[in-house]
């Protein structure tokens, strides 16, 4: 991120406060702004209303789950190439395969490595086409 371009907006979808605070706490240090819902159903409510540079999500929440959301958003024209993060405590093979169906940035494990979540977040933003 050069001086002369805005903060990325990230949005983080998670049903953890805690999670939600820690990374918008972290993204907020590394100058990016954080929005940060509870549900995926939230989340569909904030794209509703602005264009985030980037989504962190969690796999496993109530009502529609993260692989429900990015399926959702693949469908749609001004969401189809939104870089999508995923991390999740419920890391498998199986989750890689149907998420990179889908055009996945990133699948990471819960609990997550601060400077690999970074260097994702990075490249995600550096290969953002809009």
């Amino acid at each position: 991120m050069t001086m002369n371009t805005p903060s990325p907006i990230i949005l983080i979808v998670d049903d953890e406060p805690s999670i939600r605070c820690l990374l918008s706490d972290l993204l907020e240090g590394d100058g990016s702004q954080p929005i940060a819902v509870a549900s995926a159903e939230q989340a569909l409510e904030v794209l509703g209303q602005t264009r985030p540079d980037l989504i962190i999500c969690d796999r496993k929440m109530p009502g529609m789950n993260g692989l429900q959301l990015l399926k959702v958003l693949r469908t749609a024209e001004e969401t189809k190439s939104l870089p999508f993060i995923f991390f999740t405590g419920s890391y498998d093979a199986e989750l890689v395969e149907e998420a990179n169906k889908y055009g996945v940035t990133a699948c990471l494990p819960k609990p997550f490595d601060i400077f690999e979540l970074r260097g994702y977040i990075r490249r995600a933003l550096q290969s953002d086409p809009s």
